[in-house]
């Protein structure tokens, strides 16, 4: 009877483990290295490494165009104050540094409009007012009133009463108080009684302080 010889997938067999205990690997009868171990083989390039390997090229990286360089065009500029220097509750006068009160005392100014009754007081109590207000008020006085109406006779230069238009016919007037028909006070002294200007008819006269009692407008200079 003839010898057997090794099959040749036996002797791959033991060729493979002779060289896995030469390189210290660990191999079954098969030959074929455990599962989850390393090919041995080349590993990937940089390339595709993890692309998130802390070279993260964060765009927030500190260089914040918000900068707070200082150009806040907020900066201390008072967002309250709108056109020429006045206060958002204050109407600036045309072409004066003059800034009056929208509202008549005793309203309370409200995201554009007045509220609530004008006060009446008399003549020391209006003039009391408004200086209690602060910020430089004073209660109008009898030019700074003629100052805002029209078309004033002459006569009131010479501290004569008289009238002017309207304050609702008054480019100035009719543009800051609209159609206002009240009667203020002003804190100028005539001959013998404070005077008074009634926004309805444009008078200008004195009002006596023992009888009468009327409004009052707040002004302050720019």
């Amino acid at each position: 009877m003839s010898k057997q010889l090794p099959s040749a997938s036996a002797e791959g067999a033991a060729i493979c483990c002779a060289l896995a205990l030469t390189l210290a690997i660990a191999c079954d009868d098969g030959g074929h290295a455990p599962h989850g171990s390393s090919s041995g083989g080349p590993q990937p390039s940089g390339s595709n490494a993890d692309s998130d390997s802390d070279g993260d090229s964060d765009a927030d990286s500190d260089s914040d165009t918000d900068s707070d360089t200082g150009s806040d065009t907020d900066a201390d500029t008072d967002e309250d104050a709108g056109t020429d220097g006045c206060l958002d509750e204050e109407v600036a006068e045309p072409d004066e540094e003059r800034c009056w009160l929208s509202c008549a005392l005793g309203q309370e100014w409200n995201d554009g409009f007045c509220d609530g009754p004008a006060q009446v007081y008399d003549w020391e109590g209006a003039v009391a007012a408004c200086a209690l207000r602060g910020g430089g008020y004073h209660l109008a006085s009898r030019q700074e009133m003629i100052d805002i109406l029209s078309e004033c006779e002459a006569v009131l230069e010479e501290d004569q009463e008289g009238f002017c238009d309207p304050c609702g016919a008054s480019p100035a007037c009719g543009a800051m108080f609209g159609f206002d028909t009240l009667t203020y006070w002003t804190s100028s002294d005539g001959l013998y009684s404070p005077w008074a200007v009634a926004f309805d008819t444009g008078l200008v006269f004195m009002s006596s302080t023992e009888f009468d009692i009327h409004h009052g407008r707040c002004v302050r200079d720019l």
